[in-house]
């Protein structure tokens, strides 16, 4: 049962977590804002714990817990016992994460509403950044300079790809949380555009392209084709100015795949390691143990699926392959007879973090947490009979 108290407003640490979430902030290496928040919610529910309400348990919880138990029969644990206990204690405080969320979001409205906060931290995000990559760039200001790692953009984040994550997985949420009309829509695809230009990646630009595409010709169709035409006709002339005004940035080469005229088609790192993991294929049914390849290659595998197979071999593969395949099954069942722009765009949002997986290691990554946490809450809504419009339009 959920305290009358949240009926009406949410009870004040979930309406911070849902609004930090997109932020970043770190406070301490590797621990960020949010975390903060996420312990005090994680305290209040083992208090509830403590006085009978247990959370509920079921076969994604077991896959999860089996998943766990793989990871401890990684060849080198006992090696570098220090960074597997650093990335087991992460993934445990990700997954009480996404149970505790996943347990609050029983019913549609909390749902909307935690999606509005995190897309209205999300435009806030965009906006800052847009303001100060129109005011860094003409070198004009220098004030801006801590917003930049290595000349990319990265604020709030500590890393640049850290944002280029949270913008590219959370912009479905900020475009259909709530309706916008199209001028709206317009401004802030001028700002998503700016932001992951400036990120400096590729798969994140590319995607952030894609992601305005489907949004505005799939979730906000037209049936007019005039109206279609001229849509499309102002983003080609938008995204097209953007890029030729701020093409010359070093940033914005990297995202289009050119630095001085050079392609970069491959990352050479990126291949090394790779490489370098698939000789690891003797172990592959052990697995190194989570986190044990960086601790001995300096690098992680930029690769999801990968990585799981590599670190905590066949078994905890398999296992959290069937944890993400049950959340999905969950969404599917709940959402399966909703037709709301909401249930698109998290729709969209899991196919980013599928696009994102084939180039990062996405296993601590709270933004991807947090997204599959929305996924879980729909099967709440699985005796639903008739579709609830989310957004209000």
């Amino acid at each position: 049962m959920i305290p009358c108290c949240f009926l009406k407003n949410f009870f004040w640490p979930w309406g911070l977590y849902f609004f930090l979430v997109p932020l970043g902030l770190p406070v301490l290496e590797k621990f960020v804002l949010s975390d903060a928040v996420g312990i005090v919610i994680l305290l209040f529910g083992f208090i509830a714990a403590c006085c009978g309400k247990m959370p509920d348990l079921g076969k994604t919880d077991g896959y999860f817990i089996f998943f766990v138990a793989c990871s401890l029969m990684g060849a080198e644990v006992t090696g570098v016992p220090k960074f597997y206990l650093f990335e087991l204690s992460a993934v445990l405080f990700l997954f009480a994460c996404f149970k505790a969320v996943s347990e609050f979001l029983k019913t549609r409205e909390y749902l909307a509403r935690a999606c509005v906060l995190s897309g209205n931290a999300m435009l806030l995000v965009m906006g800052i950044n847009t303001l100060v990559v129109a005011l860094h760039y003409p070198d004009t200001i220098d004030l801006f300079a801590s917003f930049f790692t290595s000349e990319k953009l990265s604020w709030p984040f500590q890393f640049s790809g850290q944002l280029g994550l949270s913008l590219t997985i959370l912009f479905p949420l900020c475009i259909c949380s709530r309706p916008f009309s199209s001028v709206q829509r317009m401004l802030i695809y001028v700002m998503f555009v700016v932001n992951t230009g400036a990120v400096g990646s590729r798969s994140v630009f590319w995607l952030a392209l894609a992601e305005i595409l489907y949004a505005e010709f799939f979730m906000y169709f037209s049936r007019s084709v005039y109206r279609n035409l001229l849509k499309a006709a102002m983003l080609f002339l938008v995204i097209g100015g953007l890029i030729v005004f701020l093409g010359n940035e070093f940033s914005f080469q990297r995202s289009l795949g050119q630095i001085e005229e050079i392609p970069l088609l491959f990352d050479e790192t990126r291949v090394v390691i790779l490489r370098d993991a698939v000789r690891t294929w003797s172990v592959w049914i052990q697995g190194y143990g989570l986190g044990c390849f960086k601790a001995f290659n300096e690098m992680e595998i930029h690769n999801t699926p990968f990585s799981l197979l590599v670190e905590t071999g066949l078994g905890g593969f398999v296992a959290a392959m069937c944890f993400l395949f049950s959340i999905v099954a969950a969404f599917w069942q709940g959402a399966k007879k909703d037709n709301s722009l909401l249930a698109s765009a998290i729709v969209l949002s899991l196919l980013a973090i599928i696009y994102h997986s084939m180039f990062r290691n996405l296993l601590t990554n709270r933004t991807c947490w947090f997204v599959l946490s929305l996924c879980y809450s729909f099967k709440y809504f699985q005796g639903d009979k008739a579709s609830v419009d989310m957004t209000g339009r």
